[in-house]
């Protein structure tokens, strides 16, 4: 049965019977193994099983079509997250000028607080991590912006330990 295992470890588990399947359809056809219809028929429902809960438990790719697809997936979702980041820091650049300082400090506060906290939300939800791979890409895209321009605000020379503070963000 499944014990605590990873969604990784899951996906390893179903390649291995996949092989399994492959490697006895080998020894069948080459007379190398022989299985009565009954033997045959509860070996195939227990894998059945045990794939379909895995993919109900971790939401593992259980065929080639799948795998294609959540490939795709993570593409797509990384690009949308670059692309909504973009969208994002254009929106502000546009704007910035009519806010006040006020204004411009409070929203380099509060948005990564609201980034952090809908990150935290959509990752208790999200069983693929398609989208909490979007909103962590916000969450870094924010914490960048604020160094940026705070700096620009407050007329802070720009420094080479800026890079530190990026690869150290969340």
């Amino acid at each position: 049965m499944i014990g605590k295992i990873t969604k990784r470890e899951a996906q390893q588990q179903v390649d291995r019977i996949h092989a399994f399947r492959g490697q006895l359809e080998k020894f069948l056809q080459e007379g190398a193994l022989e299985l009565s219809g009954d033997q045959r028929t509860r070996l195939d429902a227990h894998i059945d099983r045990t794939l379909a809960n895995l993919a109900a438990q971790f939401d593992v790719d259980v065929n080639e079509s799948q795998k294609r697809f959540s490939l795709g997936m993570r593409i797509v979702s990384t690009l949308g997250g670059l692309a909504f980041c973009g969208a994002l820091f254009l929106f502000f650049y546009r704007y910035w000028g009519y806010l006040s300082t006020t204004v411009q400090l409070l929203i380099l506060a509060v948005v990564p607080i609201l980034a952090l906290v809908l990150l935290q939300f959509v990752a208790q939800r999200d069983k693929t991590s398609y989208y909490t791979g979007l909103v962590a890409a916000v969450v870094l895209a924010s914490f960048i912006l604020n160094l940026y321009v705070l700096g620009v605000l407050f007329n802070i020379t720009p420094s080479p330990a800026s890079f530190l503070a990026w690869a150290s963000s969340p």
